[in-house]
């Protein structure tokens, strides 16, 4: 931390150019006067503002040669801080280098020091024209907010200017469900496509890839099942004499396979016996079909496959899935939307929250209450009636 002397000088250096200085004291070492100085773009006004900044940067203790630091450099160490941190689970690193990817594209050749309210206020707008959604606004400000407050804590910037300003929130999504009608609807679409492929005779590769995504659906409207946890789904982890569905990684965008992101993730699903009986039968002919293209199949092969039998990649799946959802007149229906179904199907029919907090792999019960709450009204009127049957049979 420095003191100050006197009020520092202005001095013109072109048309819209101004050099500020500070006189800051001898160097205890070396006995010479020191100095911090600035070259400012603007009008004399904005070079005043920008000495009485400089002051406040000085005085403070703040590292004014760090604050020259750009934005894409701090945000390749902020990256590298967390991953030798080891506290930061690897899936996480990866959401946060593909939205700091996002914001080089507006602040990659910014320095830290002129971070200010306008800039991200710009931004925000820029961001909007762009095409980002709410949440995509939400989540890239608040990461941005998280690499500012780490430059305020290194003392590089004396403040965060996020804190000034208002970061969109995620705007609440209403559940899209299908009731039990709806369901069978849906199922009788992915029925319909399994008949045109048999009729259209198509090349066994296709029919591997076609016929393994249209198992993806099946089992997410049966299990509940997260599509990275469909996608990383192996043989191994289905038990046909069981009937057990155990849960134990997941396949994410960037193509790697993970363990869920929580403990309870990891868990044994039940499976019903038409599931069942549909994916012994999908097995036998997988196998099949995999031995006729020369391709190994193991306890390690995937149940939704690709056209080599590897895992099926997410992006492409869930293009496919438009298509799907469009042929059966869903078109805001998302395929995370199946697990929202199945869940909502349950606890309107009486199963109990902890069962369904187990098959989702919630880890607390009040996150299933939170999201499902709008499916308990139904059981409430169920057990209204329960009671007025009871009380009415005791007092005949």
């Amino acid at each position: 931390m420095h003191v100050v002397r006197g009020n520092g000088s202005i001095e013109r250096r072109g048309p819209n150019t101004w050099r500020i200085r500070l006189a800051i004291g001898k160097d205890p070492v070396t006995g010479k006067y020191r100095q911090v100085s600035r070259t400012i773009h603007g009008s004399k006004a904005d070079a005043i503002r920008a000495r009485e900044k400089l002051r406040h940067e000085v005085e403070a203790g703040i590292d004014t040669e760090a604050g020259r630091m750009l934005f894409s450099e701090f945000a390749a160490e902020f990256i590298e801080n967390r991953l030798t941190g080891g506290t930061i689970k690897e899936v996480t690193i990866v959401g946060d280098r593909m939205i700091i990817k996002r914001l080089l594209r507006y602040f990659g050749n910014i320095e830290l020091r002129d971070f200010s309210v306008p800039l991200l206020i710009r931004a925000q707008v820029q961001m909007r024209e762009d095409g980002f959604s709410q949440t995509m606004l939400h989540t890239t400000m608040r990461k941005l907010s998280q690499i500012l407050k780490q430059a305020v804590r290194y003392d590089f910037i004396p403040s965060n200017p996020c804190d000034k300003i208002d970061i969109p929130r995620i705007a609440e999504r209403s559940l899209t469900v299908l009731d039990a009608e709806g369901v069978r609807h849906l199922l009788n679409v992915l029925e319909q496509r399994e008949k045109k492929l048999r009729h259209e005779e198509v090349g066994p590769c296709r029919a591997l890839l076609e016929r393994s995504r249209l198992m993806a659906c099946h089992l997410a409207i049966a299990t509940g099942m997260r599509r990275g946890e469909i996608l990383g789904l192996t043989w191994k982890g289905v038990n046909l004499e069981t009937g057990a569905l155990r849960i134990t990684q997941q396949y994410s965008t960037d193509a790697v396979l993970r363990p869920p992101k929580t403990r309870s993730g990891v868990r044994t699903i039940s499976l019903d016996t038409g599931i069942l009986a549909r994916l012994r039968s999908w097995k036998a002919w997988q196998e099949e079909t995999m031995g006729g293209l020369r391709i190994p199949f193991t306890p390690d092969t995937p149940v939704v496959a690709n056209t080599v039998g590897d895992h099926a990649n997410p992006g492409d799946f869930t293009m496919w899935w438009i298509g799907v959802r469009e042929e059966a007149g869903f078109p805001r229906l998302r395929f995370h939307d199946l697990r929202h179904t199945q869940a909502t199907l349950l606890i309107g029919n009486g199963v109990d929250i902890k069962t369904v907090q187990g098959r989702l792999g919630h880890s607390k019960a009040a996150t299933t209450l939170d999201i499902y709450a709008g499916a308990l009204p139904e059981n409430d009127r169920k057990a209204a009636e329960l009671l007025r049957t009871i009380i009415t049979e005791q007092k005949q």
